[in-house]
Parts: C-alpha cells; structure tokens; sequence
C-alpha cells in the first residue's frame, strides 16, 4: 500500500508480499504451537499481515502480468487467496478450536 509507494524507488514491491507472507506464516505456526496464550497477538498480526497482502497484491499482479485481462488476472490471484485461507482456517482454526474444546 502506501508504505511500498513510498520506498519503491529502493525496495521492490515483492519483498512487501514476502514480508507479509512471512509474517502471516509466522502467525499462524506461533498459534498452532502456542495455543490460546497466543490468540490475541497473533490476530493483530495476521491483521497487519493480510492488510499489507491486499494492500500490495493489486500493483503486484498488474506489474507482472500486465494490465491486459487484468480483472481474471486478480480473480485468479483471489482464488488462491481463497483456497489456502479455506484451508488453514478448517484445519488450524477446527482443531485448534475442538483443542481447546476438550481441555476445558
């Protein structure tokens, strides 16, 4: 978003992507080890994550592959979003949820 505007001169776009690919596998791999201590800042985190992933995946998929059939181009790019999202969510979220279910 506007922090990769700022520096692109010196930074290239995709290292805000791998940024906040990282911290977004940081947060989910904290969680999945830590458990429920771990909830509240891993949220804010995969926050910051996702914001910085939206922020940067449209500038991202327009600089390499071109504004031509831009709108399937980033409807691609959403489905993979979608895909592993749906993943992670079932099987993070669902046992780390039954878990916690059962120690309580």
């Amino acid at each position: 978003g506007n922090g990769s505007e700022a520096v692109k001169g010196r930074v290239s776009r995709s290292a805000f992507l791998v940024l906040s690919l990282v911290i977004l596998t940081s947060c989910y791999t904290l969680l999945y080890f830590l458990g429920e201590p771990m909830l509240w800042p891993a949220a804010v985190l995969v926050g910051v994550g996702y914001g910085g992933l939206w922020g940067v995946q449209p500038v991202i998929v327009s600089e390499l592959f071109g504004p031509r059939d831009y709108g399937f181009k980033y409807a691609c790019s959403n489905v993979a979003a979608l895909t592993g999202s749906f993943c992670f969510g079932t099987l993070l979220a669902g046992d780390q949820f039954d878990r916690v279910a059962t120690q309580r």
